[in-house]
């Protein structure tokens, strides 16, 4: 892990090259890419109860400190999760 980041092609290409047949599907790929990025990611700090600001809820922003708006999950490429089904 390089500055936060991983190269999961590298590594799953450095693996298949020493036992071939290692990654079936592309199903394979995904395990090993939220694999990696659940090694990556610290645990999410625990949420406090925080008294509700009245001024932002009277202009409409509603908040509770629940939602980080800095931290979004981006998938791998051609894996986005379909939202159809649910």
């Amino acid at each position: 892990m390089y500055d936060k980041k991983v190269d999961v092609y590298m590594y799953a290409k450095l693996y298949h090259n020493k036992r071939p047949g290692i990654w079936i599907s592309s199903d394979d790929y995904m395990k090993l890419h939220l694999c990696v990025q659940t090694l990556c990611n610290p645990p999410e700090p625990q949420i406090q109860e925080v008294t509700p600001d009245l001024y932002a809820m009277a202009n409409g922003a509603i908040n509770n400190g629940s939602i980080s708006a800095d931290c979004v999950r981006v998938p791998p490429e051609g894996m986005e999760a379909d939202t159809s089904a649910l």
